[in-house]
C-alpha cells in the first residue's frame, strides 16, 4: 500500500474514533467547493498561523496533490495535516489533524486558531459549499486529547 492508501486507511480509522492517541487532535472542516479551494483555504491558514507566532520559513508548509502538511507549529512541536478527499458522493471534504506536543488546551486552542483561520479563508473568496465550521463530536468536530 503506498502512502495515499495508508493515509486513507488512517484516515478512516480515524473518524471511526475521533481521538485514538495521546497528543492528537481531528477535525471534520466539512464539505469544500472543490480540491483546489480546500487545498488553498488550508495552506493559506496554515502559513498565517505560522506568520501570527513568527514564523515565515516557508518549508513549514508543503501542499501536495490531495493534502497539505504542516511541520513544527507552536505551541510545543506539533505537526498539521488537512487532508482533501473525495468521499462519499464524489464530494471534496476537509479533514484536519494534529499530533505533537503541549497540553489538551494547547492543543484545543491551536486547532481553535487554525479552525477560525480556516473560515477565514471561506470570507477571502476561497469559498465552500458549507464546510467552514467543521464537526465537533456532535457539535462541530473538534477532539483533543
Amino acid at each position: 500500500m503506498g502512502l495515499a492508501g495508508a493515509a486513507l486507511a488512517a484516515g478512516g480509522l480515524v473518524m471511526a474514533a475521533p481521538a485514538f492517541a495521546e497528543g492528537m487532535g481531528v477535525r471534520d472542516y466539512g464539505e469544500v467547493v472543490d480540491r483546489p479551494t480546500c487545498l488553498a483555504r488550508a495552506e493559506a491558514a496554515m502559513r498565517a498561523y505560522l506568520r501570527q507566532h513568527g514564523i515565515t520559513n516557508p518549508d513549514h508548509v508543503v501542499p501536495t496533490e490531495w493534502t497539505v502538511y504542516g511541520w513544527d507549529f507552536p505551541p510545543g512541536n506539533n505537526d498539521i495535516v488537512v487532508m482533501c478527499p473525495v468521499v462519499a458522493g464524489g464530494v471534496i471534504n476537509a479533514f484536519f489533524f494534529q499530533h505533537g506536543q503541549g497540553s489538551p488546551e494547547e492543543r484545543q486552542q491551536m486547532g481553535d486558531a487554525l479552525e477560525a483561520l480556516w473560515n477565514v479563508a471561506v470570507g477571502s473568496g476561497a469559498g465552500a459549499t458549507g464546510g467552514g465550521g467543521g464537526k465537533k463530536g456532535g457539535k462541530s468536530g473538534k477532539k483533543s486529547r
